[in-house]
């Protein structure tokens, strides 16, 4: 647990280390046909660190989900830790301008070309990913802008007080965080007041959500709350 919260450089290094030894010595026997060896996986050596990688690689849907992996052969099945958080970005078009506000640089993608682009993201790891935001180029009177945004150290304070929040929330479980909520923790810890709750229901109508992008949602809001220092989540929180 020590590690998971708080681990030093070199305590993560020498996990990683650890690990890595251990799993290219798991070997299982196939009567008659030799040795089947188990590989590494990318995602077991980024267990508890970030991951990023491109939208093509919808390999790793059920890893952001279950936080593990299972290899599968014909002899046995193995399965391996595997949380990680994960990074994902792509362009929104193939030449970059879908959403661009400068009228010298607009798409000039054809349809065709935009529904072959969008086939190559895998809608299972897009509903598993809590938060997606559409990024455009910032103009250029904010770029030149005096003006001061909020502090680093202000924001670290911020999550700092919320990720403590949720410790004690989860003191008594395996969960770490408000992102390792499932349905069942979500019915548990997450209260909506009436006016969430409706606006919520409106969504899911209305967008055709998910049962997944449901329970995402709330756990976002969740965290949301906990950031104000709020018990119950309120419609507020539901619509950011």
């Amino acid at each position: 647990n020590n590690f998971m919260s708080a681990p030093t450089p070199q305590l993560r290094k020498k996990v990683k280390e650890i690990l890595s030894r251990l799993i290219e010595r798991i070997e299982y026997k196939k009567l008659g046909t030799g040795t089947l060896r188990w590989s590494q996986d990318n995602a077991v050596r980024s267990i508890n660190i970030v991951y990023k990688l491109n939208f093509d690689d919808s390999y790793y849907d059920h890893p952001t989900e279950d936080g593990e992996i299972t290899v599968s052969r014909t002899a046995s099945t193995v399965t391996f830790p595997a949380k990680f958080i994960l990074l994902a970005a792509c362009n929104p078009c193939p030449c970059g301008f879908a959403y661009s506000m400068d009228p010298g640089k607009q798409c000039s993608c054809s349809s065709s070309q935009l529904t072959r682009y969008k086939k190559k993201l895998s809608g299972p790891i897009l509903d598993r990913i809590d938060l997606q935001v559409k990024v455009r180029a910032v103009p250029i009177h904010e770029l030149s802008s005096r003006s001061e945004s909020e502090k680093s150290a202000s924001i670290k304070e911020r999550v700092q007080d919320a990720r403590e929040i949720q410790y004690k929330r989860f003191a008594d479980t395996n969960l770490r965080s408000n992102a390792e909520m499932t349905s069942s923790d979500v019915r548990s810890h997450c209260i909506l007041s009436p006016d969430a709750e409706e606006l919520l229901k409106s969504a899911v109508t209305k967008m055709h959500l998910s049962a997944r992008a449901y329970n995402r949602t709330i756990r976002v809001a969740r965290t949301i709350a906990d950031l104000s220092h709020q018990e119950s989540i309120t419609k507020q929180h539901i619509a950011e």
